[in-house]
């Protein structure tokens, strides 16, 4: 009965250092609001001065997106090229032809690499 006891004493000693840390959190984020708040009336009263003077809108620009991937095509048609020669195959780069080209993003490349190489114990 004497573990019982300690037991409950250990868990409601832990329950009140998680509020009590939970409290004092509150208390800096309630604080930190009124320094917002009280930094944000400075910023408005700047900010109607800004508003009276009128701001020049520029021209919109239109960016044309140049998706010129030649390059990159003509060094994946020679490197496929250079392994069938290797192999024995010999199949000139005029007779290759790449008829798609997916990107992978980086967070897909990691994942590709960290299934390849884990191991299962």
């Amino acid at each position: 009965m004497e573990w019982l006891a300690e037991g409950l004493m250990v868990t409601v000693l832990g329950l009140c250092t998680v509020f009590a840390v939970l409290i004092f959190i509150c208390v800096i984020l309630y604080l930190f609001g009124k320094v917002a708040a009280s930094s944000k009336t400075e910023i408005s009263t700047e900010k109607s001065v800004a508003n009276i003077v009128p701001k020049v809108q520029p021209k919109a620009v239109e960016e044309v997106k140049v998706n010129d991937d030649a390059e990159l095509i003509a060094v994946i048609t020679a490197a496929i090229a250079a392994s069938e020669c290797a192999k024995g195959n010999n199949i000139g780069p005029d007779k290759l032809v790449v008829r798609r080209l997916k990107r992978v993003s980086s967070w897909n490349k990691e994942a590709i690499n960290e299934q390849q190489n884990s191991s299962i114990l």
